[in-house]
């Protein structure tokens, strides 16, 4: 037990130092690219899109792992959002061939700078296949915590635990609310980006994508640090009618005490 500890400790931490550092490179290769005066695109362009595969997909590995948690001991939701991670992961690699660059000269010609040439319409599985698994755990956790909370209720008080965390007790309504601020932070963010990038002009289609790709990588380390770590007020319990079923938090081990996941009694 205390060697599965911890292996999955430093599993976690490898994917949370993988994820932090394969942002942190991305941007800078990108910044680089955009800006410095280079004579080698290509390959700095496809070190951009291996460093936003990484980033990309550990972040949404992140959210697996909550969804995971608070779904503890089902196996088909485990496999289906594994599967949906997989389909993260692919579409990026097969749309890897869907940016080209190439040099361009300043006015006097004396530097050469990188220039996006081409991207082709495939390049938004990038952003849709992110959004769909974003939207299915978003939801698959909304309902758990709804319908864990919610002992008899009706569609308007079921409408009101899922939107507003109302019934629900303090534990919950945090992880409720923590899933609504990093997708609906995310999604305006990604669906700005997805509009510059094929609705703009070349000089300006790729500004947004660096924000955008760093705001998800600090919220999705922002709300899986708060659920590792338990960071949620202790107060505040729900005791608003309907009745709310009582929740008991499974501790993955006695060493390994902060991922806390719900279940019905």
């Amino acid at each position: 037990m205390v060697a599965r500890s911890a292996n999955g400790r430093f599993l976690l931490v490898c994917l949370l130092t993988s994820h932090r550092l394969s942002t942190l490179a991305f941007i800078l290769v990108a910044t680089i690219f955009s800006t410095a005066p280079l004579k080698t695109c290509e390959q700095f362009l496809l070190a951009v899109y291996i460093l936003m595969t990484i980033s990309i997909s550990t972040t949404s590995l992140l959210f697996v792992f909550r969804v995971r948690a608070i779904y503890i001991g089902n196996k088909y939701i485990a496999s289906f959002f594994g599967l949906m991670w997989l389909a993260v992961v692919a579409s990026f690699m097969a749309t890897m061939q869907g940016l080209d660059a190439l040099l361009e000269s300043n006015e006097s010609g004396s530097l050469t700078y990188c220039a996006t040439r081409r991207i082709s319409r495939y390049v938004a599985l990038n952003f849709v296949m992110p959004l769909v698994h974003d939207t299915l755990v978003f939801l698959a956790i909304s309902w758990r915590l709804t319908t864990n909370s919610i002992q008899h209720s009706n569609v308007k008080n079921g409408v009101r635990a899922m939107v507003f965390g109302d019934y629900m007790p303090a534990f919950s309504r945090a992880l409720l609310q923590d899933g609504q601020m990093y997708y609906l932070t995310t999604i305006s963010t990604g669906l700005l980006a997805f509009v510059m990038l094929f609705m703009t002009s070349a000089e300006v289609n790729t500004i947004f994508l660096l924000p955008n790709f760093m705001l998800m990588n600090i919220m999705a380390c922002y709300v899986f640090r708060k659920t590792r770590f338990g960071i949620f007020p202790e107060n505040g319990i729900s005791t608003i009618n309907p009745p709310t079923l009582p929740l008991a938090f499974n501790m993955v081990n006695s060493i390994d005490r902060t991922i806390p996941s719900q279940t019905r009694e």
